[in-house]
């Protein structure tokens, strides 16, 4: 029974450090403000990728608010937030992590031209993109 118990803690442990280990490096190489990779394309769409991989997820809440602000009349304004900002948020969150794949795995190729991006804009805002 004791080594039921230790094996769990273990695993445990290790499954919290690796996810703790994963979303610091994230946080960390997701900030676009290096200043080596404003002189050096291929970083900045590395970090660029890096960063809407992390934060394509944050688009279903942004969306969720933006759509019930939008909402006229007044009244309807939970029914669209709930049921239309979730579908309009998956969409643009998949859309940024699409695009912040490709900016990973192909960071070295120059492609779209000058290393633009594929969204707009390049990082996460909280205001509204079309």
């Amino acid at each position: 029974m004791n080594k039921i118990n230790d094996h769990y803690v273990v695993t445990t442990r290790r499954v919290a450090t690796t996810f703790a280990t994963i979303f610091l490096f994230a946080i960390l190489f997701s900030f676009p403000t290096f200043s080596f990779a404003q002189t050096f394309p291929p970083i900045k769409k590395l970090l660029r990728g890096m960063s809407n991989l992390v934060t394509g997820g944050v688009e279903v809440p942004k969306y969720m608010v933006i759509e019930a602000m939008h909402a006229k009349p007044e009244y309807k304004a939970s029914l669209r937030g709930v049921f239309y900002g979730p579908v309009k948020g998956a969409i643009h969150g998949a859309e940024r992590i699409l695009s912040g794949a490709y900016d990973v795995l192909t960071f070295p190729i120059n492609y779209p031209d000058h290393w633009g991006s594929f969204v707009e804009p390049d990082y996460f805002t909280f205001e509204e993109t079309e």
